[in-house]
């Protein structure tokens, strides 16, 4: 089978006019657009933008009324908060969240429209879920009976692949003092990059006695208001200590390191937690993560580090969260920096939607 070759070209040229169109009051419906025109340009037909202005191209499989959704966020646009990034000639805020998810979405598309597909594959790019019903909830609401299985590519960024699942309880840390101030941040999947965060604020609460608590509390994401719709459940993801990679390792070293300031008191759930209620379903999403994890060369557990495919099942909706090992440092394009991980990451989603396909 072919392997999947990014053309750094094309992915520098609609990155920065994605980037371009990401500012300003109507950027959703700038980017909608050009989505749009992306999806037709690698070889989609009767790409629509509906009335709430998310972009809607397909695949039809031989199921035609059974669906999967490849879904890209338009709602990422650029913040003041947001660091400046430096990519080639792109150099601005926003190439992370606000380009690389719409250039995978048509890139997927393009590869694909080339299968026999099994069933029908919904290729979206939706507005704000936050604002009510419109965008994903709108969508998964209106197709709610025949969708199969949902893969969203938020979260994908140049250099890490983390995409987020709906629904997914992630890692959250408070720091409360005595004095009363707490500062809290939210691991973005997996808890580690929200420990790394906060180490620098401990130094900043040293006359106080502190309460550091790691555990695995709901995140306020654009996806929260799904579990008003009944479509999916919550379900809990927690890390297993014993099969971090050395970079999580060192980090656990540091905690430790911390917490023998008699200030601090550390409490870490190490856990790794599946609330599945469909038969033999583990049968069935062990069979994706050892096939990718066979493309890359990895053991194939389960963390968001490395492979990460965790079903979240509840009236015929299937959430698929997807992760690869990490690139190299943001910013490097060597030959194991960004373009080689963007790479092996379209080839771990072609492979799993592959997979997914076979087998709902």
């Amino acid at each position: 089978m072919k392997k999947i070759i990014i053309n750094e070209d094309e992915l520098l040229t609609h990155c920065e006019a994605l980037i371009k169109k990401s500012n300003g009051d109507s950027y959703q419906i700038l980017k909608a657009q050009y989505v749009q025109q992306l999806l037709y340009a690698y070889g989609l037909k009767d790409i629509i933008i509906d009335e709430k202005g998310n972009v809607i191209g397909k695949i039809i499989g031989k199921k035609k009324d059974d669906i999967i959704v490849i879904n890209s966020n338009l709602d990422n646009g650029i913040v003041d908060e947001e660091p400046l990034f430096t990519f080639k000639k792109i150099v601005g805020k926003g190439v992370i969240e606000a380009s690389v998810p719409h250039f995978i979405l048509a890139s997927l598309a393009r590869r694909l429209k080339l299968e026999k597909l099994e069933n029908t594959v919904y290729f979206i790019a939706t507005t704000d879920s936050k604002k009510g019903n419109i965008g994903l909830n709108y969508f998964l609401q209106k197709y709610k009976p025949q969708i199969k299985a949902f893969i969203n590519l938020e979260g994908l960024s140049l250099g890490e692949i983390n995409t987020k699942c709906v629904n997914i309880k992630r890692g959250e840390i408070h720091i409360k003092g005595k004095g009363g101030h707490v500062w809290k941040d939210i691991g973005v999947g997996n808890p580690i990059n929200a420990i790394y965060k906060i180490i620098g604020e401990i130094n900043k609460l040293t006359s106080e006695d502190i309460i550091f608590n790691l555990s695995h509390i709901e995140s306020k994401s654009s996806f929260d208001m799904l579990a008003d719709t009944g479509l999916v459940k919550y379900e809990i993801r927690g890390f297993n200590i014993d099969i971090l990679d050395e970079t999580e390792k060192n980090f656990i070293k540091a905690l430790k390191e911390i917490s023998k300031d008699e200030r601090v008191e550390i409490e870490l759930k190490n856990k790794l937690e599946f609330k599945i209620n469909e038969p033999n379903i583990e049968k069935k999403i062990g069979n994706i993560v050892t096939n990718t994890a066979k493309f890359l060369d990895i053991p194939s557990y389960s963390t968001s580090s490395h492979i990460e495919i965790i079903p979240v099942l509840q009236n015929g909706i299937d959430a698929v969260s997807i992760g690869v090992i990490k690139g190299d440092k943001l910013g490097r394009d060597d030959e194991f920096g960004i373009i080689n991980s963007i790479n092996k990451s379209m080839e771990l989603l072609y492979l799993s939607i592959l997979e997914i396909d076979k087998i709902i």
